[in-house]
């Protein structure tokens, strides 16, 4: 029948069939929102569209850019996606975690707000023992080595790291050379 289902907030409020319903232009207490026919209701939420108010409290929009949560991302820009990539960015070379309880973190015990209650139990698991979908392990993934701080650096920890390394890739290369050598024998 008229007047029922959704409310169409396309029509007009000279619309035909608001004719002969009346209804002020002013914010409702409950109790008196409810009084009105659901035409008066119809009608003050199209007014108050066509008055650029807020269609449902009748007050002006809010004015600027407001975001809830300034976070970080993978990319060190600002992020407001919960969940997203906010909480941790690398600084420095190292990883920086951003809890909103302690600040900003580096090093064992690191983490983000959402892993704040279970890395104070056990601080020496972190950042370590967060799961592998947090945006931590994609941003170090992209990193240089890490030593065991949580973090990457360019410092001498590292490069004898990588002389280690070599060291070793180049002892296995030998004694696999020496190996094909006395299987050729055999």
């Amino acid at each position: 029948g008229k007047g029922r289902g959704r409310l169409n907030d396309k029509l007009k409020s000279n619309d035909p069939i608001f004719d002969g319903v009346e209804v002020e232009m002013k914010q409702y207490s409950n109790n008196d929102y409810a009084k009105l026919s659901r035409e008066q209701k119809q009608l003050l939420r199209i007014k108050r569209i066509e008055a650029g108010l807020d269609p449902r409290t009748g007050k002006k929009p809010k004015e600027g850019n407001y975001r809830r949560k300034n976070g970080w991302s993978a990319g060190g820009g600002s992020t407001n996606l919960s969940g997203g990539n906010s909480g941790v960015q690398i600084i420095d070379g190292k990883a920086v975690f951003n809890c909103k309880h302690c600040g900003q973190l580096t090093g064992v015990g690191a983490h983000t707000s959402r892993y704040h209650s279970m890395a104070k139990k056990n601080p020496h698991s972190y950042p370590a023992a967060l799961p592998d979908s947090h945006p931590y392990h994609t941003l170090m993934a992209k990193c240089a080595p890490v030593n065991g701080n949580g973090g990457g650096s360019a410092n001498q920890q590292e490069s004898g790291s990588v002389a280690a390394l070599t060291s070793k890739v180049d002892k296995l290369t030998d004694a696999v050379s020496k190996m094909a050598a006395l299987q050729g024998k055999v």
